[in-house]
């Protein structure tokens, strides 16, 4: 989704804008209005469908091959009724669906996206106070964060 005339995208890409939806259906809706005009300054377009989204839905998308994981790439389970329930689900709706593993290094990976998002913050203060101003000398953030404030 466009970010903006100051923004090609936030996080690098890991995270986005949109709207939060109860169905299908209105996530579709949402689609078709949100890429009709391409984001010019982002850093790639995207291809759009050859049909409005609005009207994919419900459209039979065949038979797919679905892979799950059971846990997360740092090894913690990502819970195990909900994958069941999930695999059963589409299995009865006619896709192969079968269990898979990633080959990666989840730690690493971890760690990268730490990096990333510790200068991606870093990023963002200095860029408020560009335009704020610098924090005053006075300003203490770790002692206002853990004094009870007035009002609060």
């Amino acid at each position: 989704m466009p970010c903006g005339p100051h923004h090609a995208e936030y996080l690098l890409g890991a995270a986005t804008e949109g709207v939060i939806f109860r169905s299908v259906r209105d996530t579709a809706a949402m689609l078709d209005i949100l890429t009709a005009i391409p984001d010019r300054g982002g850093p790639y377009l995207s291809a759009l469908p050859a049909e409005p989204y609005a009207q994919l839905v419900g459209r039979d998308p065949g038979r797919l091959r679905i892979g799950y994981l059971t846990n997360s790439p740092i090894g913690t389970s990502v819970g195990d009724e909900a994958v069941e329930h999930a695999v059963a689900l589409l299995t009865g709706l006619d896709h192969e669906v079968e269990p898979v593993e990633l080959d990666i290094d989840g730690h690493q990976l971890a760690q990268d996206f730490s990096l990333m998002w510790s200068v991606e913050v870093a990023t963002t203060i200095a860029d408020i106070q560009r335009t704020t101003g610098p924090v005053p000398e006075t300003s203490n953030s770790t002692a206002a964060c853990s004094q009870p404030q007035e009002g609060w």
